[in-house]
């Protein structure tokens, strides 16, 4: 699978969160699993998007978001604010250690989806 660009609008998280959620949660090495798991805790379908760095930038950044699509170029600033956020999916904190608690919307060039 190769990076493209994406649109998203989730929670960042740190990759050692989610290897601790997996851990505790007795998950395998699955990013299906991981995404199943909290999106039927919180009731709502979750993605794991992780965002590349260029060349020569820190490690990858880990999102779990309620919207994630693959997309060439960014959404209208209007559009993206006019996107109904699920208000279940603001537990998501609850259940994972997210950082800053911010939820972000912003284009990423190079992301991975994984969804169930």
């Amino acid at each position: 699978m190769v990076p493209m660009p994406a649109c998203l609008i989730g929670y960042r998280v740190a990759h050692e969160a989610i290897e601790h959620y997996r851990i505790t949660e007795h998950l395998p090495e699955s990013n299906r699993r991981i995404v199943e798991d909290i999106g039927s805790k919180i009731g709502v379908q979750v993605s794991l998007v992780r965002v590349e760095p260029d060349d020569g930038d820190p490690p990858s950044d880990y999102y779990l978001c309620c919207l994630a699509i693959y997309r060439c170029r960014p959404f209208e600033p209007e559009a993206l604010l006019a996107i109904n956020i699920p208000p279940a999916f603001y537990k998501l904190p609850e259940v994972i250690v997210v950082e800053n608690n911010d939820l972000q919307q912003l284009f990423a060039p190079r992301a991975m989806i994984f969804s169930c």
